[in-house]
């Protein structure tokens, strides 16, 4: 049920699209996601709307499922081609160059995942402990946990999986690809003796989430780092709204707990016809007159997912008098693993 097929006249197969099913929390809300995945049209059929009509149907297929947002990976040839289907670039694509000389006397003992069903209920369990509450986390269910295991033991070029355990307890994981930690939880007391470990194995790059621990820790603690960030409009990680409404109800409570933090319960915020109410995050529909302007729609989804400040964006502007509207989005970075690309 979730691939979309076109066929000709002849009935011979020329495009399909599949829908993948995913959930993704942003800000403390849980979203329903449709990843769009293995758009294909045969050579002689392209740039005769196929494309087209196999993504308006499968855009239309998630409205009626219910779904917030629609999300694709667009690889690097692709760049531009997804933006007429009303995508938008979301990705943050962050490198941190750590020069990692500490000393220590490595309490952590590492083993190479070898994908029992002990180790693998370890990293999942570590996983949630970790990212459910970093901004743009994918919820993996066990078939999800099942597909990423395998790619450690298939791809030619696969990533390499560490457990860490200190003395017999399990202390935590990291996953490296491309000579680059992409993915990590441990406790913070163990930090220094994972650095240790990077230098052991010459990684001093780190692709992770922006608000990971970690990752605060090196650029505090670290005597040198360089920070290499870039944002990508018109491919990578991309997103539409399929249901503006229902997203933006998920939104208002996270946006409430900002808006509290900010002084602003009294406040109220109106957006793509929803009005937002400041005190509690409820959302009601509205014919009011909205307080952000996007001279492209398709910007709204950066906004609202924290992938960019609303100051730095350009053709945006908001209502003058509510000159504390850019403040409620305010560090949130979207940012989603790349082990999980769709």
């Amino acid at each position: 049920e979730n691939f979309i097929i076109a066929r000709s006249s002849k009935v011979v197969l020329i495009g399909l699209v599949r829908i993948v099913d995913r959930r993704l929390r942003i800000g403390g809300a849980l979203l329903n996601v449709g990843g769009i995945s293995l758009v294909s049209v045969l050579p002689e059929w392209r740039r005769k709307g196929v494309c087209s009509l196999l993504m308006k149907k499968a855009h239309a297929l998630m409205k009626d499922r219910g779904k917030d947002m629609a999300v694709l990976y667009g690889r690097r040839a692709m760049d531009g081609f997804y933006t007429r289907y009303g995508y938008c670039g979301i990705g943050l694509y962050i490198d941190l160059e750590v020069n990692a000389t500490q000393n220590c006397r490595g309490r952590l003992k590492c083993v190479s995942f070898k994908g029992t069903r002990e180790q693998s209920q370890f990293v999942m369990r570590f996983y949630k402990k970790e990212y459910y509450s970093l901004t743009g986390s994918i919820v993996r269910t066990p078939k999800i946990w099942q597909y990423l295991f395998a790619q450690i033991k298939e791809r030619s070029r696969k990533p390499q999986l560490f457990l860490f355990f200190e003395g017999k307890n399990p202390a935590g994981y990291c996953l490296i690809r491309e000579d680059k930690i992409i993915e990590l939880s441990l406790s913070k007391k163990h930090y220094e003796d994972f650095l240790v470990f990077l230098n052991s194995l010459k990684i001093s790059a780190l692709s992770i989430h922006p608000e990971h621990p970690f990752f605060r820790y090196c650029r505090s603690r670290i005597s040198t780092t360089i920070l290499k960030e870039r944002f990508v409009l018109n491919g990578g990680y991309m997103a539409r709204l399929i249901n503006p409404g229902s997203f933006i109800s998920k939104l208002g409570p996270s946006l409430a707990q900002r808006a509290e933090m900010l002084g602003l319960g009294n406040k109220t915020l109106k957006v793509l016809g929803q009005k937002i109410f400041l005190r509690d995050g409820k959302v009601k529909t509205t014919r009011e007159v909205s307080d952000i302007y996007f001279r492209d729609s398709n910007l709204a989804v950066r906004v609202l997912l924290g992938a960019s400040h609303l100051e730095s964006t350009w053709d945006i502007r908001w209502n003058e008098k509510k000159t504390w509207i850019p403040s409620l989005w305010s560090g949130m970075h979207f940012y989603t693993s790349i082990w999980d690309e769709i």
